[in-house]
């Protein structure tokens, strides 16, 4: 089956693709179908790579992948049948039951880098998600593509929503929208990565206790919680696991927690990202350039 694409071939679709953060991260050593169960309040930041995808209805169905990255990434050195927004195609195509007509070329623009805990990779297959669907003039959020979202990994789901939400499951269930928060953000990441299926395995041998969510939820339902009630709510079981394989993150987490002007510093997601919650945008990029001049990749944001 086919479908009519949405704009004339030779047409660039641009989307953006946001990094996330975890506002409260809660592993538990449950597994269901392979996943531990847990909550997560995620919210999209400002920091995004972007997407460019373009259509050649003349050629045979093909899928090309080009990455440009910003000059402080480091680069994947992955062939392109590896790169999630390519699976994302496939995915795509077996869950609605249309096919691609003719060639797809996706540039991504990378400002996200990898292993940081800020779901790069997972924000740029949602993108390919969504411009797929609105070629083939389908609903993002209908199940065809959740199911998608899903196959391709538990973060995906969350950026077809987009915003502030508590999910669940393996991180993949949507339980509730929330209010998005305005917050400036500084984000550090260590030299090194933390790789997700490590991080977990060293939970599994050290479970952490799940920290309680709901004072969180209910703050951001409010929707006039000042950034420093939000930062006393932050909380991570997944960061002493992370902490075990890259004893940085923890120094980091030390120094950024005794800035003045920090309201609290938590490792993101399984890391190596620290985010500190801050009392100014001019605090936050004051951090971000003296974390620069020693070598860190760092960024002053905003939720």
């Amino acid at each position: 089956m086919s479908a009519g694409m949405a704009f004339i071939s030779g047409m660039e679709l641009v989307l953006a693709a946001p990094a996330k953060l975890n506002l409260m991260l809660g592993i538990t050593p449950q597994i269901v179908d392979g996943k531990h169960e847990l909550k997560t309040v995620f919210t999209t930041i400002d920091l995004a790579d972007t997407l460019t995808f373009t259509i050649d209805e003349a050629r045979a169905r093909s899928v090309t992948v080009e990455v440009t990255n910003a000059p402080d990434i480091t680069p994947l050195d992955i062939p392109t049948e590896k790169n999630i927004v390519y699976k994302a195609v496939s995915a795509l195509e077996e869950s609605t039951g249309y096919t691609l007509q003719g060639h797809l070329h996706i540039r991504i623009d990378k400002r996200i880098p990898h292993e940081a805990g800020l779901a790069g990779g997972s924000t740029d297959a949602a993108a390919t998600l969504k411009a797929l669907a609105e070629l083939w003039g389908i609903d993002p959020l209908s199940p065809p593509v959740l199911v998608a979202a899903a196959k391709l990994g538990a973060d995906v789901t969350f950026f077809l929503h987009g915003g502030c939400a508590l999910m669940g499951g393996g991180g993949e269930k949507l339980l509730k929208r929330l209010p998005k928060p305005a917050l400036d953000l500084v984000l550090v990441r260590p030299d090194g990565g933390v790789s997700t299926k490590e991080a977990y395995a060293t939970f599994d041998a050290d479970p952490q206790t799940m920290p309680d969510y709901e004072p969180l939820v209910r703050l951001l339902e409010g929707g006039n919680a000042t950034p420093q009630a939000i930062a006393g709510q932050l909380a991570n079981n997944l960061a002493p696991a992370a902490t075990a394989l890259l004893p940085a993150i923890r120094t980091l987490t030390d120094e950024l927690s005794a800035t003045p002007g920090v309201y609290k510093a938590l490792l993101t997601g399984s890391g190596s990202t620290v985010f500190a919650v801050c009392g100014s945008a001019e605090t936050t990029t004051s951090i971000a350039e003296a974390y620069s001049a020693r070598g860190y990749w760092a960024k002053s944001c905003t939720t």
